[in-house]
């Protein structure tokens, strides 16, 4: 009886285990977005999609970045990325003179299934390559993005807005759709970093309508700033 059960639970561990590989070998790293630059400091977001119905464990993420000459690069470790989830982790780095020009950046992470985390073992290694301009506000922060990468009609994303201390600025969601201007869908003031929630219009179709971004407008600092045209960071309307 005891053999019996001893067989049993090995067999559940090696299907969880190949669940887990599965899971694991599906997940990617699609992008890296500059945030900006505040002091000595700056941040970028790593994108990535979890497809799986199970959480997939990093042992570690490592995101170089080089702007003309100038080199960061920075490590996280020990993280998940929940089951069926696509979003974006925040990374900071320390520059020694505020950097300028092109920056190129490769993400790489380690990922790897519950059993081998234990012993410390990646299963795979995913990897990104991106490059970009940071945006020039001055040495103050200012950027606004998505908990998520999409979005259903009739669903609700948060919105995050990073700024530095007592810059004031106006937030606008606008909806994206191919052959018309952008048409707004809301609109919040704030000042500093903060946090709101957007829900996709109930009759929204994705035949229609590709998804939604956001606008920042900042008096303090005299500029306007606007997410990329690029799906992610913008948030995809899904059928």
């Amino acid at each position: 009886m005891l053999r019996a059960a001893v067989f049993l639970l090995l067999v559940i561990l090696v299907l969880y285990e190949a669940v887990e590989y599965y899971a694991v070998n599906s997940a990617k790293l699609t992008l890296v977005e500059p945030v900006g630059a505040e002091g000595s400091r700056v941040i970028a977001r790593v994108y990535y999609e979890n497809p799986a119905p199970l959480p997939v464990y990093a042992l570690s993420l490592t995101l170089n970045v080089e702007c003309d000459g100038t080199a960061m690069s920075s490590k996280i470790a020990n993280f998940s990325l929940p089951a069926g989830s696509a979003g974006g982790l925040f990374v900071s780095m320390r520059a020694e003179q505020l950097p300028r020009g092109t920056c190129t950046a490769k993400a790489s992470a380690e990922l790897t299934t519950s059993l081998l985390r234990i012993v410390g073992v990646p299963l795979a290694r995913k990897s990104v390559n991106s490059s970009f301009e940071l945006p020039r506000l001055g040495g103050a922060l200012l950027w606004a993005g998505w908990n998520t990468t999409w979005v259903e009609a009739g669903g609700c994303a948060g919105i995050i807005v990073l700024a530095s201390p007592g810059v004031s600025y106006t937030a606008y969601v606008l909806e994206d759709s191919p052959g018309r201007a952008p048409e707004k869908k809301m609109e919040f003031s704030g000042q500093g970093n903060a946090t709101s929630v957007f829900c996709a219009p109930v009759g929204a179709s994705p035949l229609a309508v590709r998804g939604y971004f956001i606008v920042l407008e900042s008096r303090d600092l005299g500029v306007a700033w606007s997410q990329s045209n690029n799906y992610p960071p913008r948030l995809k309307l899904r059928g």
